[in-house]
């Protein structure tokens, strides 16, 4: 085992004691949050964060690839997600994971698939640790799954989508959002994929995917919670350190082209409500003007108490809610504007009021105020999380799969404590002006 990186950072302060921190009256925020934390790699690549508590009665952990819908192509769309499911069938050495894992106490069992990464959870007894890292090593190499499993899955997969894409309003726009504003890059399709390819992947289509991305050097693991990091060390070389080192494929970071005048898009489908979006394409997660556009929705469209909640819902009654927010993804950020529609005939008015009312929202309502308070919400937020194993385990390896690095998940506190108005009120006027919306309307069709 090759040590290459090993940062031990200790708390100075207690997580219970810090939970009405003022974010305002600190000079550097990082330093009063930071876990113990060892990161490593073994000599095939594969990158390991250690975080022992011995305070928790649990540990979780996290197996997460970097691999998602964006690393896909029009004809495999979706395949990630269907590996997902596939990585439930089994090896040889354990040819059901649910029993082995119910059998033995190991509890939120789970994965995801995102457009940049796919991970693997769970929350275990601390001494079932070694069957954990043999478990996922295992499965790392040694997967099998037949033609009828993939027929039995990929029927679970056309069910999942039609319930939450096809059958769903939400699901409609938000798939149809990412297709308007992505005109070049694969963050365009939706991560379950589109129905007809579903409906073709093959064998082979699966086999090669996992002989392609399911390698340690592409991988993250991490384990946080009640154990010992001596012998969680040992362990991981034991069963992940003779594992095979793979060729990743190189990927090519698509830029999108300029957005120069606003687009519009009319979706009619048999659906219970008419619902409406607008949509902007902002800068990649981690970035200062990142953080700037979150703070502006969560200003502006967040909650009862929101700037556009009041105005539209309370004052005008032009809606029954309305929701602004971010998504962060690596190579690129979205913010978008959701309402449901009560009352299609005022579609209009509703909505250049809404672009009226960001541009104003912007220029009134970013003052030194609401951004102390929603900076004390993102500190109390996180000293939150950080107080369990599975939401702190998965808070490090998001980081850490995003950027190579889990420190940025503390310098995000310090970049957001220095944000000021002035910087706000720029960054919202360089992304969200009305040349590079992206308005969709779903009407119901009759």
């Amino acid at each position: 085992m090759k040590l290459i990186t090993k940062a031990v950072i200790f708390s100075t302060l207690f997580l219970m004691n810090i939970m009405s921190f003022n974010i305002a009256q600190a000079n550097n925020l990082s330093s009063h949050i930071n876990l113990p934390v060892e990161k490593y790699k073994l000599k095939n690549g594969l990158t390991v964060l250690l975080n022992p508590d011995k305070k928790l009665n649990t540990a979780s952990y996290i197996l997460g690839f970097k691999v998602g819908s964006r690393h896909e192509r029009k004809g495999i769309t979706g395949i990630s997600h269907m590996f997902e499911h596939l990585m439930f069938k089994g090896t040889k050495k354990y040819p059901n994971f649910d029993q082995i894992f119910s059998e033995n106490g190991v509890v939120s069992v789970n994965a995801f698939t995102s457009r940049d990464y796919t991970a693997y959870v769970g929350t275990f007894p601390p001494d079932k640790l070694e069957l954990i890292l043999d478990v996922e090593s295992d499965r790392m190499t040694q997967l099998t799954f037949t033609q009828e499993e993939l027929n039995k899955e990929r029927g679970a997969v056309q069910e999942e989508r039609l319930m939450r894409i096809d059958n769903s309003p939400t699901g409609v726009l938000f798939e149809n959002l990412f297709d308007q504003l992505f005109e070049k890059h694969p963050y365009r399709w939706p991560i379950i994929g589109y129905s007809e390819d579903i409906a073709k992947y093959s064998l082979e289509d699966l086999n090669k995917w996992y002989k392609t991305y399911y390698s340690p050097n592409n991988a993250v693991l991490v384990i946080s919670g009640k154990f010992s990091a001596k012998k969680a060390k040992t362990l991981i070389n034991k069963y992940f350190g003779n594992l095979k080192t793979k060729q990743i494929p190189t990927e090519i970071n698509i830029k999108e082209p300029k957005q120069i005048k606003a687009r519009s898009r009319e979706i009619s489908k048999k659906v219970q409500s008419s619902m409406a979006t607008f949509s902007y394409l902002g800068p990649p997660l981690g970035t200062k003007e990142f953080y700037a556009l979150e703070f502006i929705s969560q200003i502006l469209g967040t909650g009862e108490s929101s700037v556009f909640y009041k105005k539209f819902v309370r004052q005008k009654k032009l809606l029954s809610s309305i929701y602004l927010g971010v998504i962060d993804l690596y190579h690129y950020g979205v913010f978008y504007i959701f309402y449901p529609l009560l009352d299609i005939s005022k579609e209009e008015i509703i909505k250049k009021s809404i672009l009226e009312e960001l541009n104003k929202g912007i220029d009134l309502n970013l003052n030194k105020k609401s951004i102390e308070k929603v900076k004390n919400i993102y500190m109390n937020d996180m000293i939150y999380s950080l107080k369990r194993s599975r939401s702190r385990a998965r808070d490090l390896f998001g980081y850490e799969i995003s950027f190579n690095d889990y420190k940025k998940m503390y310098e995000k506190l310090d970049i957001i404590k220095d944000l000021s108005p002035e910087f706000i009120k720029r960054v919202g006027e360089k992304y969200l002006t009305p040349q590079k919306s992206n308005y969709i309307i779903l009407k119901t069709k009759i």
